[in-house]
């Protein structure tokens, strides 16, 4: 789990890194709406531009990331329940009063 753990903190510090570039963007935006000369404000708006078509590429691409893990999450999710019905049926079968007092929930991934 220090890999995963690891990895999200990693995850983690890139959103707030995009964050802080927006929220330097938006303050440049801001500054520049209210005291700028045109040349000058024509030369940053268009620099706010690229930054946020550069955070916007990368925010999409750290989404697309965090979809792929969600799809993956539940499909192991639906992988385990399953095979925890399966370990619930098989020792129904071999128990020999019938009852068992086991059941998937009480070995839940989300326990």
């Amino acid at each position: 789990m220090d890999t995963i753990t690891t990895a999200v903190r990693l995850v983690e510090e890139e959103i707030k890194g995009l964050r802080s570039q927006v929220d330097k963007c938006r303050e440049h935006i801001r500054l520049c709406g209210s005291g700028c000369d045109p040349g000058e404000k024509a030369s940053t708006l268009a620099e706010a531009h690229k930054e946020l078509d550069i955070c916007r590429r990368s925010l999409g691409h750290i989404t697309g990331m965090l979809d792929s893990l969600q799809e993956k999450r539940r499909e192991l999710q639906t992988f385990y329940a399953e095979t925890a019905a399966i370990l619930e049926q098989s020792l129904k079968e071999s128990s020999p009063s019938g009852e068992d007092d086991f059941s998937p929930s009480s070995i839940s991934p989300l326990a």
